[in-house]
């Protein structure tokens, strides 16, 4: 097994190894979070203590976050791009469609509201 000073040097100094090295990782990511569901199964079938499962379950998840962040990390980052309109007008298109959408749920509610009080609604 090399050091890791030698694997950090050849990380930095080859980007194809750095390449193939952050696929690794993130495979290896993918190892540990299937190895939860292992786990699960073992404790369902009362093989392990079910405290046990949730410390080790921990312990995976955490791993797995650090080993393949954009998969099971805390933060996912959505890049969103427009192009032909300012982010002002963006923002007050997005917002008149919400009020938009709510005004119509609201009318809808009133709909299914009057049919009610006023004896028009079906009973089945």
């Amino acid at each position: 097994m090399p050091s890791w000073r030698l694997v950090s040097d050849k990380l930095n100094s080859d980007a194809d190894f750095a390449t193939r090295y952050a696929v690794a990782m993130e495979n290896r990511g993918q190892v540990y979070a299937d190895k939860i569901a292992d786990i699960i199964d073992k404790v369902i079938d009362g093989e392990i203590d079910p405290n046990a499962g949730r410390v080790a379950i921990d312990g995976l998840k955490w791993t797995s976050a650090k080993l393949a962040p954009k998969k099971y990390g805390d933060i996912h980052r959505h890049e969103v791009k427009h192009t032909g309109t300012d982010y002002v007008a963006a923002l007050k298109a997005i917002a008149e469609e919400k009020h938009n959408a709510e005004g119509n749920e609201l009318r809808a509610r009133d709909s299914e509201d009057n049919a009610t009080t006023t004896g028009t609604a079906s009973v089945h």
